[in-house]
């Protein structure tokens, strides 16, 4: 929730491997994530009770699982703006088709992971 959730014209949300987190990934390109250029992603990280996750170490990988390649970058995490909103820098899709990302979140609540799918066309 919040303002920044609200610009997001593309977004998926999910809970982590070990249900230490609540997760909502997305980006304001509409209606999909765009093929080609580098983009930004937000990324809001809440505890299993919905608090927001502040100051959490977060790594961002993934890929295209059926043709057996990663992502073409390697985003990061550039900023936390609200508290909990991750702001990841550097996120690109190299073609259509379906892709995963995979968020490693640590925090003093535990370390996790979770992955969102979707495809692009």
């Amino acid at each position: 929730s919040g303002p920044a959730l609200a610009k997001l014209l593309f977004g998926l949300g999910t809970q982590s491997e070990n249900g230490l987190y609540k997760i909502v990934a997305g980006t304001t390109n509409s209606p999909l994530p765009p093929v080609g250029p580098i983009h930004v992603w937000l990324l809001t990280v809440q505890d299993a009770e919905g608090n927001p996750v502040t100051g959490a170490t977060i790594t961002i990988d993934g890929g295209m699982a059926a043709h057996g390649h990663g992502l073409p970058t390697a985003p990061e995490v550039v900023s936390e703006d609200p508290p909990g909103t991750y702001h990841i820098d550097g996120v690109k899709f190299s073609m259509i088709g379906e892709w995963q990302l995979r968020f490693t979140i640590d925090s003093p609540i535990g370390k996790d992971t979770a992955e969102i799918s979707f495809t692009l066309k």
